[in-house]
């Protein structure tokens, strides 16, 4: 018996999965059992992310949610 197993899926894992053995080929369609639809931050932007930054000095903010390929927009002064 020969396995193939996926840890800690993720949503770029769904598709369309093929096992071939010789000329014969099975597929299975993996989809996504979404029972929380809830678009969440993993990693909010905190007060230590800001502070006295220089002019011409790199500076970087990090955001996560849990639907890595939600698009994340970035405002300043309720300005994208």
């Amino acid at each position: 018996e020969i396995q193939l197993t996926i840890d800690n899926v993720q949503e770029s894992d769904i598709g369309t999965i093929t096992c071939c053995l010789n000329n014969t080929i099975t597929t299975a369609n993996l989809t996504l059992d979404d029972k929380d639809t809830t678009l969440k931050f993993i990693k909010l932007l905190e007060d230590d992310d800001t502070g006295n930054i220089q002019v011409d000095s790199p500076f970087m903010l990090e955001c996560r949610t849990n639907r890595p390929t939600y698009q994340i927009r970035w405002f300043k002064d309720n300005r994208e």
